[in-house]
């Protein structure tokens, strides 16, 4: 889920905490707003600049939210 803001964007990823996701978002070097327990989400701060110079970290987060194994494509849309 996407939350637009003026300059920036809230990213809510619906995943279970875990110390292997914390570890790869902190060293990204994404901004990683507090862990909504109540949710289950991760939520990152994402600005313009974030998307291109993450690209790699961020499609890796849409697999696992998605529950998709490291080969599959991601598909640019929704197939629900």
């Amino acid at each position: 889920q996407f939350r637009p803001r003026k300059n920036h964007v809230i990213w809510e990823l619906r995943l279970g905490q875990s110390d292997e996701l914390d570890a790869l978002i902190e060293g990204s070097g994404l901004s990683e707003l507090p862990y909504d327990k109540r949710w289950k989400r991760y939520r990152i701060h994402l600005l313009p600049s974030d998307v291109k110079s993450n690209e790699e970290v961020i499609t890796e987060l849409i697999r696992r939210a998605r529950g998709l194994a490291g080969g599959e494509a991601v598909s640019s849309t929704a197939t629900d």
